[in-house]
């Protein structure tokens, strides 16, 4: 039920239905406010100072049609449109509909007196696309800015196949320290980077394929260029997941003309500006994908949603999920950060990884926490030691595939 007084535009050239709307709305005790009409003129002179809530026009109009409305748009948003017409026009129906109008009904004394019903619907709807849109517009933004990062970041960064050594995604450093082009070096992988000497140790490294095994690390190796020519890179690598599949990423740098105190110096300061970088893109991330999230979930259960926005819906849906991954591998980035000692909460820092374990675990594995209700507190890092209890977790998990 709306309690404000709803505005109305309403454009019609005869005006014959509105005093029938405005029974109805009367009758469902629903204050309107109507401004009538009756062409595309007044109308849009009408919009150049207002806003009204709804509009409601005609299909035909004396100067043109009630769809050219929908260019009329303020504050990028437009408003909320229903075309009326005169006969039953499934094709002009359609043609409405996928031009952005909110419904499209048939003049009657049927369809009149829902209109309050239909009025309060198309409301609700408007105020969830609105949202919607906004959400994506920040969402596009936010994403705008990690890439601006990724792509303009003086360390090379990379996705990988361990399966076979292929890139998956690098960025243009990667390019730039090897001398190949994106599309030439997308052919190749890290055995044609990195010098045969060391294939034996990564091999290693990919094949025992688990977060206890493979922990963030550096190391350095000798990198091969397009034309032959050597340098020394350091390599820091880290499991993640893509697309559902798990990937190895990293971030290789040129350290051949560095001594090695000041390699460490600046290694410390870089790693520590991008995991704050990550962090902070990754929470913003995070609410987004929620809001669009939730939005959507809402408009899906409209059992009368039409086909075509359904479509959409359900790929926003899937976007939201594709989006959700790559937060995920954004905060791996901070799990190379230098350690803080400090007193540390043992139950409270039992429980948050908890939590993070049962997010992440098949639900066929319960988990249950029996702690002692004295548990004195101890120095360390918490967050290596929320690593070290999920990395229990996650090996408890592969000695059980049935679940337990």
């Amino acid at each position: 039920m709306i309690d404000k007084c709803i505005s109305i535009l309403w454009v019609e050239a005869t005006q014959d239905s509105i005093e029938k709307i405005q029974t109805a709305f009367k009758a469902q005790h629903i204050e309107i406010k109507c401004f009538i009409a009756s062409n595309l003129k007044e109308a849009k002179k009408y919009l150049d100072d207002n806003s009204p809530d709804l509009i409601v026009a005609d299909s035909i109009l004396p100067d043109g049609r009630g769809l050219d409305l929908l260019s009329i748009k303020k504050e990028d948003l437009g408003f909320p449109l229903i075309i009326m017409s005169d006969r039953v026009d499934e094709k002009a129906a359609v043609e409405a509909i996928k031009a952005g109008a909110m419904d499209y009904i048939l003049k009657s004394d049927i369809r009149f007196s829902e209109m309050p019903h239909i009025t309060q619907r198309v409301l609700r709807e408007w105020k969830l696309a609105v949202a919607m849109r906004k959400d994506r517009k920040k969402l596009k933004e936010s994403e705008k800015r990690y890439r601006f990062i990724v792509e303009n970041t003086m360390d090379g960064f990379f996705m990988l196949d361990p399966r076979t050594g292929k890139f998956i995604f690098l960025n243009n450093r990667i390019c730039e320290l090897f001398g190949y082009t994106r599309e030439e070096a997308m052919k190749y992988g890290v055995w044609d980077v990195i010098a045969r000497k060391h294939h034996k140790e990564i091999a290693r490294k990919f094949k025992d394929f688990s977060l206890s095994y493979m922990k963030p690390g550096l190391k350095n190796y000798t990198a091969v260029r397009k034309d032959g020519s050597t340098f020394q890179a350091e390599l820091s690598i880290f499991l993640a997941t893509f697309e559902g599949k798990d990937i190895i990423q990293g971030i290789l740098r040129d350290v051949t003309e560095q001594n090695q105190v000041h390699r460490h110096k600046r290694h410390a300061q870089k790693m520590e500006a991008v995991g704050t970088l990550a962090a902070g893109i990754a929470h913003e991330f995070n609410n987004l994908i929620q809001a669009i999230s939730g939005n959507t979930e809402l408009m899906l259960m409209n059992p009368n949603i039409d086909d075509d926005i359904k479509n959409k819906l359900e790929s926003i849906r899937q976007s939201t999920h594709r989006a959700a991954e790559l937060t995920r591998q954004i905060m791996i980035f901070r799990k190379n950060l230098k350690s803080r000692l400090k007193e540390v909460d043992l139950t409270r820092e039992i429980i948050h990884a908890g939590m993070l374990l049962e997010s992440s675990l098949p639900k066929n594995i319960k988990i249950e926490i029996d702690l002692d209700k004295d548990l004195k507190k101890v120095r360390g890092d918490p967050a290596n030691l929320v690593q070290v209890i999920i990395n229990l977790g996650i090996n408890a998990k592969e000695a059980m595939p049935e679940g337990g």
